[in-house]
């Protein structure tokens, strides 16, 4: 049942995720083809657009899911979706998961975003050029002043950042649409999503804190 209904978010979502992720895609392409170029000004503005397209691409996929997520769950549509034949736990986690597989493709196109756009700044900068030796140079210096545990945990808490975010946005929207925040309307998502959010942001304080 779960690949059924993951195979379903796939067909169903495709074609928000591919307008999405083209149009982010089709910007930071032409943007670091424009930096490249060399030109006054309109160089530096396409610079812009290159790294901005690859800062945002992970953004722009999790909000995308998440508004979808908002209107077939709670939205006037909603009841078709809590008409399936399936437990409503199910189906959130479901979703979830596809959030997070979503997020982990967007994050595959902001690592070719970025290196595109490096690869245009260091064209007109005098920066080194992105290369496999490059690469490949960069990685045996982290892994020779970085024990492997430290590593592994610091790509760990590096992708947790990324895939946390879709967790904060379908809490909020489930919880905020709960009978008793009912009354404040679309506030009641934003509400929780603040409150979660702020909770969080004091306990990691509170463990940069207590563990040094």
């Amino acid at each position: 049942m779960t690949t059924t209904l993951l195979k379903h978010e796939w067909l169903r979502t495709r074609g928000a995720l591919g307008t999405t992720l083209g149009m982010i895609t089709l910007i930071g392409v032409l943007g670091s083809l424009l930096g490249a170029a060399g030109w006054p000004l309109l160089s530096q503005f396409g610079m812009a657009l290159g790294v901005l397209a690859a800062i945002v691409a992970v953004p722009a996929v999790q909000l995308t899911l998440a508004a979808d997520y908002w209107r077939t769950g709670y939205g006037r549509t909603g009841y078709f979706t809590h008409s399936i034949p399936v437990r409503g736990s199910t189906i959130f986690w479901v979703r979830l998961a596809w959030a997070m597989i979503a997020s982990l493709a967007a994050l595959v196109l902001t690592a070719g975003l970025a290196l595109l756009a490096w690869w245009a700044a260091a064209l007109h900068s005098g920066i080194t050029s992105p290369s496999s030796s490059v690469l490949s140079d960069t990685w045996t210096t982290v892994t020779t002043a970085a024990p492997p545990w430290m590593i592994a945990a610091g790509l760990i808490v590096g992708l947790s950042s990324f895939l946390i975010w879709p967790v904060y946005y379908y809490f909020a929207v489930s919880v905020g649409h709960e009978r008793r925040l009912a009354a404040l309307g679309a506030g009641g998502p934003v509400v929780v999503f603040v409150v979660i959010y702020v909770a969080t942001q004091m306990l990691s304080l509170l463990a940069m804190i207590a563990l040094p």
